[in-house]
């Protein structure tokens, strides 16, 4: 077990003073959820908005309202690679996963096997997922241009993506709906909470219908969230995260299918707790813009062919290792020396058993590679340059023999 100074691979800062702010929150109630609400569509220029409690909450929402417009539709098209957490939402809402391989280089969709299944299986798709993993937009208008003019709803996976753009627009707008995770490691945390967003009128109503069947937050939860705030207040800073790393009961860093989570509307304790996001979020994201800017630098000075800066507004580096073994070397230095560089989903989602039948690609070498391939560096506000030297110091491999950055 380590002791001392350890990266977590992210992270949100979660001030002291934001956990008062949570407990007072409680006590203003559904105000406090209408000033959050407001706060959100002014900052995206939405013109609805819907609180709950995790991203995968949300999406189950979505699909939900969208199965009470389009009932005949069963299919949702998601990239092959992503959080489990996007698959047990279509499973949770009863529908069908249908998996399109994904471009390595990118992380966004095979663009050429998504036409394919948009022409092959048109009347049974329901939605398309594009996803910003790891905040790495992906080309929802390109999405939207392939789905124009059919029933077929894109839905913006934007779980890690708060903050970020792409050609100016806030991400989590450029689909027909969109949804944010403010969970932990997120770019806000509120501990566990969701957020959706649309323009459009008939999905918003039926969203308000769906919404009606989440239960709430009872005190005991209200009691455990705060728990949890203060933790994290205290906890998530690289002095202490030695602790809760080194205790397994927490699986930090785990990840797991399941179709068993939460459905509840948000509580004013976390809304409060997410009072001053604006500034917590645009401070965090000038941290990550700057060491994202560093890596790229760092990476292409070695002289890697190729190399090139990753969009803006990152939650983790995505960065593509040649060799399995160069890929071990580097997680097993970063675990004995607490430098927060992490694998993400240790299986692409054609190879997860416990998903069960899907459609669409049954065979995924992109998704496959990225799941044998990557790693991430930490560029929260918490990394310092010392911790990028340290980093840097330990890739078991120069730019030019076996690392390639994300575009």
């Amino acid at each position: 077990m380590r002791l001392g100074r350890t990266l977590p691979p992210a992270a949100a800062p979660v001030p002291l003073k934001s956990v008062l702010s949570g407990l007072k929150g409680v006590m203003r109630g559904k105000n406090e959820l209408r000033r959050f609400e407001e706060e959100l569509k002014t900052y995206h220029g939405s013109a609805h908005v819907f609180l709950v409690s995790s991203g995968k909450a949300c999406l189950y929402l979505i699909l939900k309202a969208l199965q009470r417009l389009n009932p005949s539709r069963r299919e949702v098209v998601i990239p092959a690679y992503t959080c489990y957490s996007v698959p047990s939402a279509v499973k949770r809402a009863g529908l069908t996963v249908c998996l399109c391989d994904i471009d390595p280089v990118t992380l966004d969709f095979d663009y050429s096997r998504l036409s394919r299944l948009l022409a092959e299986r048109g009347d049974e798709i329901l939605a398309v997922v594009p996803t910003h993993l790891f905040g790495v937009a992906s080309d929802v208008p390109k999405v939207r241009k392939l789905t124009a003019g059919t029933p077929v709803t894109v839905i913006e996976d934007a779980a890690q993506a708060l903050g970020g753009r792409l050609r100016g627009k806030p991400l989590g707008t450029l689909g027909d709906v969109g949804f944010f995770s403010l969970g932990r490691g997120k770019a806000l945390s509120t501990v566990e909470g969701g957020v959706v967003l649309t323009d459009n009128g008939d999905l918003a109503k039926a969203l308000f219908d769906e919404l009606a069947f989440f239960g709430g937050y009872s005190a005991l939860d209200l009691v455990n969230l705060a728990v949890q705030a203060a933790a994290l207040a205290l906890l998530m800073d690289p002095r202490l995260f030695w602790l809760p790393k080194a205790l397994p009961f927490l699986k930090l860093g785990e990840t797991h299918f399941d179709t068993d989570f939460a459905l509840k509307r948000m509580s004013g304790f976390q809304a409060g707790l997410a009072r001053g996001w604006q500034q917590r979020l645009e401070e965090a994201s000038s941290a990550r813009r700057r060491h994202t800017d560093a890596w790229a630098e760092a990476l292409q000075g070695d002289g890697g062919a190729g190399l090139t800066s990753p969009a803006e507004g990152l939650l983790r580096y995505p960065l593509l290792v040649s060799e399995p073994t160069q890929r071990q070397t580097l997680l097993s230095a970063s675990e004995r020396l607490g430098l927060g560089v992490m694998a993400a989903y240790p299986r692409s989602l054609d190879r997860l058993s416990a998903m069960g039948a899907h459609c669409g690609d049954t065979h995924c070498p992109g998704a496959r590679e990225v799941a044998s391939r990557l790693v991430t560096l930490p560029v929260h506000p918490y990394v310092t340059d010392g911790d990028r030297r340290r980093i840097r110091k330990a890739l078991p491999f120069t730019a030019t023999s076996g690392g390639e950055a994300v575009p």
